[in-house]
């Protein structure tokens, strides 16, 4: 699938965005490698901290709620720019119930979670806050809150539990989405513990745009990732935290990061856009390293100086790291103007530090 922009620049040397002219840079890259963060030290859920992450996944990256209910999206969402990772909740907020704290040898439960009540037991958690739910919001579920500054309401999604051991005790978890019903998505999980004779609230995560699923005994959290330019619908990539749970902490156990293919075409368009918007500063901060060090801002930058107006199409090269890109550019002249159209490929990379993909070769030749 192709977009297009119309972009307006300023510049003689169009190739200079991309190669110099003439230039050749090897077209094709391996997949870009997924980046991998060393596990943290376990630590409790006591102290909330930022930090987010595939066999059965029981809540999508995408909003489910607002097509379900037929109401606009409402609910708060972060800027165009979400940055922080699921968020850690203890234990500690709630009120055990006698004999009912979670331990790793406790004694065998005797209560089902699948067959809990759950409504009764969410809407009466004194870990959780019970605000009014918005109208549009109202039967969906229970409306709870996080006791976390900052973290979206919403409403727990009793249809979409996700039941798995993650605590290696042979038994199972209950992991309850909590839905903004907004653009938000998932905002949120309840984890749940079997006690002798009720559910045992363990701990909770908050984040933006959750997805989680349980596989091989640990509960894995995927979030999107996003630079800050990107469209809310449109993240750059996605990261993936695995957990398991001792007691009431969710130790984290490994934190992947990678880019989204989709994504790649817009990182270019971005890239000419914010050329043709004049923040070539910004622009350069799309290039990879390796491809500043070959091409220093003074000698990229003055190739844009009689270039007036950009229309760019890029499109995904399939199972490639690279977009193919056509350029269509109207170019000041002392004569007037002059029209001129280039074609060619980027390759990108994946930066796990500037969260987004970088443009790293090009391979750009004028159209005659």
């Amino acid at each position: 699938m192709k977009t297009r922009l119309v972009l307006s620049l300023g510049t003689t040397a169009l190739l200079a965005a991309g190669c110099l002219p003439g230039g050749s840079f090897p077209q094709l890259l391996a997949p870009a490698a997924t980046a991998t963060l060393p596990a943290s030290p376990t630590r409790s859920l006591a102290t909330p901290t930022l930090s987010p992450s595939p066999a059965v996944t029981l809540t999508p990256l995408a909003t489910p709620t607002a097509a379900r209910t037929g109401t606009p999206a409402a609910a708060p969402s972060p800027p165009g720019r979400p940055t922080a990772s699921p968020t850690a909740l203890a234990a500690a907020t709630s009120t055990p119930r006698p004999g009912q704290t979670p331990t790793p040898g406790r004694s065998p439960a005797t209560v089902n979670l699948r067959t809990v009540d759950w409504n009764a037991v969410i809407s009466q958690e004194p870990a959780l806050l019970h605000p009014q739910p918005p109208d549009y919001l109202a039967g969906q579920g229970p409306f709870i809150e996080f006791k976390t500054p900052g973290s979206i309401p919403g409403f727990a999604d009793l249809q979409g539990i996700i039941y798995g051991d993650i605590s290696g005790d042979g038994r199972e978890e209950a992991i309850i989405p909590i839905v903004s019903g907004g653009t938000a998505g998932t905002v949120g999980f309840l984890v749940y513990a079997a006690g002798d004779r009720e559910p045992i609230f363990a701990t909770a995560l908050t984040g933006y745009k959750l997805g989680a699923r349980v596989s091989n005994g640990q509960l894995i959290v995927l979030e999107p990732i996003y630079a800050g330019w990107e469209g809310n619908c449109c993240p750059s990539g996605i990261s993936e935290t695995r957990y398991r749970l001792v007691g009431a902490t969710l130790d984290r156990l490994a934190r992947t990061e990678s880019g989204l293919p989709e994504a790649i075409p817009a990182t270019v368009e971005r890239f000419y856009q914010l050329i043709s918007e004049r923040q070539l500063r910004d622009a350069y901060t799309f290039l990879s390293p390796e491809f500043q060090a070959a091409n220093p801002y003074d000698r990229w930058s003055a190739g844009f100086a009689n270039t007036s107006e950009v229309q760019a199409e890029a499109a995904l090269v399939p199972g490639q790291n690279a977009a193919t890109v056509n350029l269509t550019v109207t170019e000041r002249t002392p004569s007037g103007q002059s029209t001129r159209r280039f074609r060619g490929r980027w390759n990108l990379i994946w930066s796990s530090q500037a969260r987004q993909w970088l443009l790293h070769e090009a391979q750009i030749s004028e159209v005659r």
